[in-house]
């Protein structure tokens, strides 16, 4: 592929790493058609280094043709301008909805459904 999409996946922390690494363990014919940039933050990299991302990892997501993310633990109290990580992507990034799709898996969902939510993202 010439021109791959580039991608940039951040596992977070907590079960957000687990979630991801399983997700590309599942699907490892898709990872060479991919220019993937991986960035490691979350909860302890604020806690060591007191920022999420650094300037060049903005510009990663600022050219990536899409994010991939696992979860992240918000910090309770964030002091002064500072977002949560999520809340600093959504907002910066103009994500404004979080399509979640839920179908049924035969036989092992108990009814049959095709349900497709929308959250909006950016307000409060």
């Amino acid at each position: 592929m010439a021109n791959k999409p580039s991608v940039v996946i951040i596992k977070g922390d907590g079960i957000g790493e687990e979630v991801i690494d399983a997700t590309l363990d599942a699907f490892p014919e898709i990872i060479d058609d991919l220019n993937i940039n991986f960035i490691n933050t979350g909860i302890l990299r604020y806690n060591k280094d007191g920022i999420f991302f650094s300037e060049f990892e903005i510009q990663l997501l600022n050219n990536a043709t899409a994010f991939f993310i696992g979860a992240f633990t918000t910090p309770p109290l964030l002091s002064g301008n500072l977002q949560s990580i999520i809340s600093f992507l959504r907002n910066n990034f103009k994500l404004a909805i979080n399509l979640r799709p839920f179908i049924s898996i035969e036989n092992i969902s108990k009814a049959n459904f095709n349900i497709i939510l929308f959250r909006q993202n950016t307000e409060c």
